[in-house]
């Protein structure tokens, strides 16, 4: 198998391009449980890839997968009653897709696929080389060196694939989800009118229906207020991928059609296209072509008024700890009464940051005590080593209980903003913030969340292809699984296309898109929540 040579250099910029591809994996990191790690027999298992898969091959290779799904992810079989969608009607549809594609690059498509079916937050194939970023799984994937091998070899399949595509720049049209509607957001030129349009049906199937089983490099999610499944974007282009036929409405009204391409390989490919020009030295990213790199926290402070806003976008930064990030709402709380939490960008991380947060939030301590859930088969790799009893319907149970001192001061207004990409540990917070009280949830759902979702890693025997998953679920207050519900908002906002297009504006006239005067030109949530601040 061919090795790639120069992968080790670029891992930093691979694993921030992987944000574009997948789902959050961040989750509950226990590193004392590394070197007991019950995994470690699942991890030195040897990939068996040496040639050219045949279609029984790769039948039984995505069989191994979904079986050990259906043993140790709860999320595979709790969705479907809400969603409306059979998990084993998007089994077979996948199993006969993967058992008949042609080349190596369909089949790690089609796996993407077929992952981003399963709306879990911490569900998803891995992309070749983001596996060295996790230094819990490195530990035992180090050693094994077919998977190291076959990992360099899925990369160069990819690097080949995309390289195909250095020369045609077709043209991507791209329709976003905006309350309800798939909004057509960004088009090269616009030579098929589809910006501003709104997308009907895609091979003669409403949109709706469509994404559904589609295989797509976007996670399948769940809007609670209009009752249906969507996704975020559904990317379109005219020049390679699978044929297809779609039907919209232009913003002057008129009904059109374009015989365009779609699917998770075409996705795939448009997104990493640039990435890999970059590491053939083809084309080199110009700073004013990179997006702004904020930090895990920044502060907008509104004196006139008397907000502030703390965004908080991640849990994971070694340097922006869970303490600093709780000092900041504790120095902003010293000159505010009105405190706007934003955790819509956070995917999650170290579970211990978003206690700090809690800390700073509450005046009270809190008791968490939460009751885990994980599969027979999850149990029996991990023992009694946290204490999981068997409970109902098969599933073993574990309740945590952490208690988390108050630290916050008295008087103060707390709003908590989410949205569908809040998940693991940033669910963990909106989840005992509004359990807990402590101000007004903005947003909505989660969906996926996972606020006990631990990052857990895989892999097909065969291809050597890895995925990401999660053995644990737990229940909401209400009796609703998270992992499906998330954590609802008591005061609903949602972005419309219009936010979209007043920023992309902005940004475009070389504006400060994240000053406190342009966010709230676009960011309708924050600006309504600020008006809510102002009534309260």
């Amino acid at each position: 198998m061919k090795k790639t040579g120069k992968k080790t250099a670029v891992i930093a910029a691979v694993c921030v391009l992987c944000a574009v591809l997948i789902a959050a994996v961040s989750g509950k990191i226990w590193l004392d449980f590394r070197r007991g790690n019950p995994n470690k027999p699942l991890y030195e298992r040897k990939v068996l890839l040496a040639g050219e898969m045949s279609p029984q091959e790769r039948a039984a290779d995505f069989a191994e997968l979904c079986g050990f799904l259906e043993k140790n992810a709860p999320a595979v079989s709790s969705f479907g009653e809400l969603y409306g969608i059979n998990y084993e009607s998007i089994k077979a549809y996948y199993s006969e897709l993967a058992a008949n594609t042609e080349t190596y690059y369909d089949y790690y498509a089609c796996l993407t696929g077929f992952m981003n079916n399963i709306p879990s937050a911490h569900t998803t194939v891995g992309f070749p080389a983001a596996r060295l970023a996790d230094d819990n799984m490195e530990y035992w994937l180090s050693k094994n060196y077919s998977f190291a091998e076959v990992q360099d070899y899925w990369f160069e399949t990819l690097h080949l694939e995309c390289a195909k595509h250095y020369e045609s720049e077709p043209e991507k049209i791209v329709f976003s989800y905006y309350s309800g509607d798939y909004i057509g957001v960004l088009s090269d030129g616009d030579k098929y009118g589809a910006d501003r349009a709104v997308l009907l049906t895609v091979n003669g199937v409403p949109a709706d229906d469509f994404i559904c089983i589609f295989s797509s490099a976007y996670k399948l999610k769940y809007d609670h207020a209009a009752g249906k499944p969507f996704r975020d974007s559904i990317i379109f282009n005219d020049g390679f991928g699978e044929p297809c036929s779609i039907e919209y409405i232009t913003a002057g009204g008129e009904t059109k059609t374009a015989e365009l391409y779609c699917g998770a390989a075409a996705e795939i490919c448009l997104n990493y296209t640039d990435y890999f020009k970059a590491f053939d030295g083809i084309s080199q990213t110009g700073e004013n072509e990179r997006a702004v790199q904020r930090s895990a926290v920044s502060v907008l402070r509104d004196e006139e008024n008397g907000i502030a806003t703390v965004f908080i976008d991640s849990f994971n930064s070694e340097t922006v700890t869970g303490k600093v990030i709780a000092d900041t709402v504790k120095t902003v709380s010293e000159d505010f009464d009105n405190i706007i939490v934003d955790i819509r960008s956070n995917t999650g991380g170290y579970y211990g940051y978003a206690y700090d947060v809690l800390s700073a939030l509450s005046p009270e301590d809190i008791e968490i005590s939460d009751s885990i859930f994980c599969t027979e088969d999850s149990f029996k790799r991990n023992g009694d080593i946290f204490g999981f009893k068997r409970g109902e319907n098969g599933l073993y149970i574990h309740t945590e209980k952490t208690v988390v001192k108050g630290e916050a001061a008295e008087g103060k207004r707390f709003y908590l903003l989410v949205s569908d990409s809040t998940a693991s540990a940033a669910d963990l917070l909106a989840s005992e913030f509004k359990k807990n009280g402590l101000g007004t949830v903005v947003g909505v759902n989660n969906t996926g969340g996972e606020k006990n979702g631990t990052v857990r890693l895989g892999f097909c025997t065969v291809s050597g292809i890895y995925f990401y998953y999660t053995e644990y679920d737990s229940v909401n207050p209400d009796g609703t699984s998270n992992s499906v519900y998330g954590t609802a908002p008591d005061v609903f906002l949602t972005a419309d296309a219009e936010n979209y297009f007043i920023r992309e504006q902005l940004r475009a006239q070389g504006e400060d898109i994240y000053s406190l005067e342009n966010r709230l030109k676009w960011d309708g949530v924050l600006r309504q929540t600020c008006e809510l601040a102002k009534q309260d």
